[in-house]
């Protein structure tokens, strides 16, 4: 359970770093990216020791889309208003 919360954790962390990166042109702009994406592995790995690897790492994969599709969801909202 905790590899889960914490995989959980480090896809969410992943996401918002390249949401930074990408609406933000900084000097760090590239360290920020590759930070967000290895956060994300990171936190797919700790999803693959929850079950068996394939099992564990289709979830985090399932859960790193949904969280992409809501905050994709949001700004579209934003947007619209």
């Amino acid at each position: 359970m905790l590899p889960a919360l914490i995989g959980t954790l480090g896809i969410a962390l992943g996401i918002a770093l390249l949401r930074f990166a990408w609406r933000r042109k900084t000097r760090l702009h590239s360290l920020f990216i590759v930070g967000g994406w290895m956060a994300i592995a990171v936190g797919l790995a700790l999803w693959s020791l929850t079950r068996a690897a394939d099992w564990g790492i289709a979830l985090g994969t399932i859960l790193f889309i949904c969280v992409a599709i809501v905050l994709l969801g949001f700004n579209a909202c934003a947007r619209l208003s």
